[in-house]
């Protein structure tokens, strides 16, 4: 896959930054020591400000994209770049969908946000024809990783990669032992605000596991 324009940082942006930090630190204690043994004049006093001005500035760029890091193991595209086997009903949904193809197969993984309860029960029932019969729906609590500007609703519907063929019902049955026998298979995570994505308002398949996890503790490092 081509990385196209997206909205996260290009690849190479943060050892770039962190880089010129630690050039620009490396060289502000050396010109502060000279400093001390001349005068403190307007001259020497400029250089400092413009020594920490770039030092900050470099600080306030790599804050304010921070939780991109997490999205170095992916190559993202701001659309929904979904197959166009997919229920025609999902069309206007792509200019509100994001991309993720990764970290390691690489699998895909299509993020769509929605801006009212309407919009997303519309939507529901074709998202669930896309889905595996057999595969699971995850419950989740926003803000989501996987959401624009993180989002506390919305829906991700992961995939294997590109012309890999998902597993059939018959053999994800074959293959519960496995903690990881859906992740080759069409799944959704759902992330559930009370709001715009209401649990009461929508039907769940009922041949479909349901994995709860608004309410699972974080793992303490």
């Amino acid at each position: 896959m081509i990385e196209k324009p997206g909205f996260w940082p290009k690849p190479g942006f943060f050892p770039l930054v962190c880089h010129t930090i630690l050039r620009e630190l490396a060289r502000f204690p050396l010109r502060f020591r000279l400093d001390k043994r001349r005068s403190f004049g307007c001259r020497n006093s400029h250089r400092r400000r413009i020594a920490m001005k770039k030092i900050l500035t470099c600080l306030v760029a790599l804050a304010a994209f921070q939780t991109s890091i997490s999205h170095a193991d992916y190559l993202v595209e701001s659309r929904g770049s979904w197959p166009k086997t997919w229920p025609k009903e999902l069309e206007p949904l792509r200019k509100k969908a994001s991309t993720f193809e990764g970290p390691l197969l690489p699998a895909l993984h299509y993020a769509i946000t929605f801006d009212s309860r309407e919009q997303f029960e519309a939507a529901w029932p074709h998202l669930l024809k896309v889905k595996t019969k057999g595969a699971p729906i995850i419950l989740k609590r926003g803000p989501s990783f996987w959401l624009r500007g993180g989002k506390a609703a919305g829906i991700c519907v992961h995939t294997p990669p590109a012309h890999t063929k998902p597993r059939t019902d018959a053999e994800i049955a074959k293959s519960k032992a496995s903690n990881s026998y859906w992740r080759t298979s069409v799944y959704i995570e759902l992330i559930v605000d009370g709001k715009i994505v209401d649990l009461n308002r929508i039907p769940l398949p009922r041949d479909t596991p349901i994995i709860d996890e608004r309410f699972k503790k974080p793992k303490k490092k």
